[in-house]
């Protein structure tokens, strides 16, 4: 019986047993056969990489973008709220301050930078209600871009007021 080692690379060596004597054109078919898959497996794992990191990019991309978050407003006597987001625009916010006004809640919000198109870039304001309540936030156009800001006054609620950042 005969037994050929070869040592393709340091992890990988090949044993070949036969019982007669293997003719040369058979160990170099073999031999060429083992090199060949190496180097097609080094190619693959050498284009592979790429490819998977522009995939995960293309599929984190998405994570990336802006939320839909539109502008939300609930004016009740019992139950007020005001939600803005990067898509909240001056004459929202103008809406907003009016309809609070005629309930006796003074919204100032002339810190609050603007774009040209008219929707808010930085959000800053101060909110305060009648019975003395009140409270201010703000937000970058970062911040404005993943979460709402505001305010929600509910007397009976737990907490009665709340300001700043808001999940939904």
């Amino acid at each position: 019986m005969i037994i050929i080692i070869y040592k393709l690379n340091k992890n990988t060596l090949f044993i070949h047993k036969e019982k007669d004597e293997p003719s040369i054109s058979y160990l170099y078919y073999e031999l060429h056969f083992r090199l060949s898959l190496e180097q097609i497996n080094a190619q693959m794992n050498y284009f592979a990489q790429p490819f998977f990191v522009v995939l995960l990019l293309v599929c984190c991309l998405p994570a990336c973008s802006p939320k839909e978050l539109p502008s939300v407003f609930l004016a009740e006597k019992d139950h007020v709220v005001m939600k803005v987001s990067h898509q909240t625009t001056k004459p929202e916010m103008e809406k907003f301050s009016v309809d609070l006004q005629k309930m006796g809640v003074v919204l100032d919000y002339s810190s609050s930078v603007f774009y040209e198109n008219g929707r808010l870039q930085a959000l800053a304001f101060v909110v305060v209600f009648p019975d003395g309540t009140g409270g201010r936030a703000g937000a970058d156009q970062v911040g404005l871009q993943y979460r709402y800001y505001g305010f929600e006054f509910k007397p009976g609620g737990s907490p009665p007021f709340r300001t700043g950042s808001f999940d939904q």
